[in-house]
């Protein structure tokens, strides 16, 4: 029992590094994402940002109008909440 113990103890930082770095990449990604988003699209924030100023609360009719000038660049939206597998990449 001791020796399984001490080589899970040599195995696991090499997987932690690997996990640590798939987590900074994905993060990384995502925040270059969000920024290209809020650039592409500050016009329209800053309409429905005035518009949320002034009424507080929007309906749904009023948002789309709003925003239908903008077009949906993915379906991620329409997955929201389903559970999906991830592939291991072995960067070896």
């Amino acid at each position: 029992m001791g020796s399984t113990t001490a080589t899970r103890s040599r195995a696991l930082p090499a997987h932690e590094q690997a996990r640590d770095q798939e987590q900074a990449r994905l993060i990384d990604h995502a925040f270059h994402e969000a920024l290209r988003l809020l650039k592409k699209h500050g016009a329209s924030l800053g309409t429905l940002a005035t518009a949320l100023l002034e009424k507080e609360t929007l309906v749904r009719s009023e948002l789309e109008h709003m925003l239908a000038c903008v077009a949906a660049e993915s379906n991620s939206s329409e997955t929201v909440g389903t559970p999906r597998g991830v592939e291991l990449v072995d960067q070896g």
